[in-house]
């Protein structure tokens, strides 16, 4: 996948649900390295050796409020449960 090849994460295996759709709360599977190279690439708001992977400003929207959802308190991709 292209978001992982500059980070190195080669053991990443996105898979979709059964139309072919990436699923966003699951299906990611990796090593625990592969997991943290992704964790230190959203603490440096998306770039990666200096080179900017995500458009400036999107790792900030994942952490933005999701007003619609009565269910999780914030996170449009990054998301907590109330009271979190």
């Amino acid at each position: 996948v292209a978001l992982f090849d500059p980070l190195g994460m080669q053991s990443a295996v996105l898979e979709t649900d059964e139309h072919g759709t990436f699923v966003g709360s699951s299906y990611l599977y990796a090593t625990a390295r592969d997991w943290a190279r992704f964790g230190q690439f959203l603490l440096q708001d998306g770039v990666w050796n200096g080179k900017e992977i995500l458009p400036a400003g999107f790792v900030a929207w994942m952490r933005e409020a999701a007003p619609a959802s009565k269910v999780y308190g914030r996170g449009q991709v990054w998301i907590e449960a109330p009271g979190d």
